[in-house]
């Protein structure tokens, strides 16, 4: 039984990134800099999220945190980079949070927003022109009144 679960669940990470990484409806708009709230809730992100931050996708890091997930990963649309921080919450009561990324010792934060255990919520920022998908950078997670959390970083 545990083979077929974990069959399918590496089944299905291509199906979820792929939802991941594209825009849809009820994303942060195209040219999104404010630091307004993350989208609503987003699918699950359903990937397996090794030790060193690899995911198997080479533009995805991740942090495997007690309560769930923090995704971070680039991508080009349509005329520029978009930067997308996510985390997927599996445990634990509610909380409030913000998501981020950190690009050369600077940091774009979301508003704070409360989330519970089950949801995903994704904030998605322009990042610069097209094909920026290499450059460094950092995804961040903060709860109110706590440390800041991050995962490895993104780069080629």
């Amino acid at each position: 039984m545990r083979t077929f679960v974990h069959t399918r669940r590496v089944a299905t990470i291509g199906a979820a990134l792929l939802f991941a990484l594209t825009p849809a409806v009820g994303y942060a708009a195209a040219d999104d800099t404010s630091t307004d709230e993350p989208s609503g809730v987003v699918r699950a992100l359903a990937f397996d999220c090794n030790s060193d931050g690899t995911t198997g996708q080479p533009w995805v890091r991740c942090t495997k945190l007690d309560n769930g997930v923090l995704v971070h990963w680039k991508r080009t649309h349509d005329t520029d980079t978009k930067a997308h921080t996510a985390y997927e919450k599996n445990d634990g009561g509610r909380v409030t949070l913000r998501l981020g990324y950190s690009r050369n010792g600077t940091e774009r934060w979301s508003s704070y927003f409360a989330q519970t255990r089950g949801q995903t919520k994704q904030k998605t920022w322009s990042f610069g022109d097209r094909n920026q998908e290499c450059k460094a950078s950092i995804g961040l997670l903060q709860e109110r009144g706590s440390d800041k959390r991050q995962t490895p970083i993104q780069k080629c």
